[in-house]
């Protein structure tokens, strides 16, 4: 869920528009200053002034969108006291995935702005992304103090919340937030998400639907409704949804890993998944799911120790992750490592029951393993 919940930012100002009145501004002081001047000191010189200053504001400009760290320290430097630098500044650490740099800039703006509550939704957004999840609950809290009308708190709470586990607390946020926007697409998205999670799958698949209904555009919206199209053993919807997600943004993993593994379930998969997964972990080789892609892969040309090595150098795991778990107890299985493969096994009991299809697998490999161990741990 993290890697949906950084779409967020994309809907942050980023303070351009300010400074293009700032350019404009400084023109228009050139121009000024030409008229002020212009019958004492000549034409040439007043061309001069003029194209000094425009060249001035485009250098700025240039240096702020190109080299936006350089510019928002120096801006500091020169104005220590200056809020939105240090705001500004959190958020290029944020987009570097510098997190730590960010929360002490966003901890600088607070200082300056307590009474803000968009400082604290961001800060929020920081905490969560370190996955320390109570100290962002406090900041949504006291947005919530400052600001009561505005729903993002309430349901980027509920995202927070999902991570938890604490599915109806999402959905009572979810339903604040909605209560003061009815048209708030991201209190759909995590709503939906969280009736999944709680066996409610037509009201899961009708809050993706409507959010799509609102936004027909959002990747995220149709990630959730495919989704809900797999607890409802659709896996043909499912299938159409993740992949119309990964058409809209081919820059999250999660969508082109989600359509790999659904197709991995149909009656006839396609010999080149294992290819497919290859060239998905080398977008971002580094994320988590890329190491989940290279096991998979691995796994299929029968690798399995190399697929092993592969999830034992990924990083952590979400809380709500549990692939890394199934494909751990597949590999392990294959490895005959009976007992690693039950505890992973057991911690993906409640994984939609179609993605469960790659353990028939199991079942021509290891007959005897998976049906006096799976079958009674998938009958539960």
């Amino acid at each position: 869920m993290k890697a949906h919940f950084r779409n967020l930012y994309l809907n942050k100002t980023t303070g351009i528009t300010k400074f293009g009145y700032a350019l404009i501004y400084l023109i228009m002081i050139g121009i000024f200053i030409v008229f002020v001047i212009n019958q004492g000191i000549g034409i040439n010189t007043t061309l001069f002034l003029l194209i000094g200053v425009t060249v001035v504001a485009y250098t700025l400009t240039y240096v702020r969108t190109q080299h936006p760290l350089a510019y928002y320290s120096l801006i500091i430097k020169l104005f220590p006291n200056r809020t939105s630098a240090y705001h500004e500044r959190g958020e290029v650490y944020r987009r570097r995935k510098e997190y730590r740099r960010a929360l002490t800039d966003y901890d600088c703006a607070i200082q300056r702005r307590p009474g803000y509550a968009g400082m604290y939704v961001d800060r929020a957004r920081i905490y969560y992304e370190l996955g320390e999840y109570q100290q962002c609950l406090k900041d949504y809290e006291q947005a919530h103090l400052l600001d009561a009308l505005d729903p993002r708190p309430y349901a980027e709470r509920g995202a927070v919340y999902y991570q938890l586990k604490e599915y109806r607390l999402v959905i009572q946020d979810c339903n604040a937030a909605l209560a003061l926007d009815p048209g708030y697409v991201w209190a759909y998205c995590y709503r939906s998400l969280a009736y999944n999670r709680l066996g409610e799958y037509e009201l899961a698949l009708h809050d993706g639907t409507h959010a799509i209904e609102l936004d027909n555009i959002l990747a995220y919206a149709y990630a959730c409704r495919g989704q809900a199209y797999l607890r409802l053993s659709d896996l043909q919807q499912a299938l159409a949804d993740f992949i119309k997600a990964w058409e809209l943004d081919s820059t999250r993993l999660y969508y082109g890993w989600l359509i790999e593994w659904s197709k991995m379930c149909l009656p006839h998969p396609d010999p080149a998944i294992a290819e497919r997964l290859e060239a998905l972990a080398a977008r971002d080789p580094t994320h988590h799911l890329a190491y989940v892609c290279r096991a998979v892969a691995h796994w299929l040309h029968e690798n399995f120790e190399a697929a092993l090595r592969e999830l034992q150098q990924a990083p952590p795991p979400e809380p709500n992750d549990e692939a890394f778990s199934f494909w751990r107890g597949l590999i392990c299985v294959s490895l005959e490592r009976d007992d690693e493969a039950l505890a992973a096994l057991e911690q993906v009991v409640h994984l939609p029951p179609v993605l469960l299809t790659p353990l028939r697998r199991i079942q021509h490999q290891r007959p005897d393993f998976y049906t006096q161990e799976v079958m009674p741990l998938l009958a539960r």
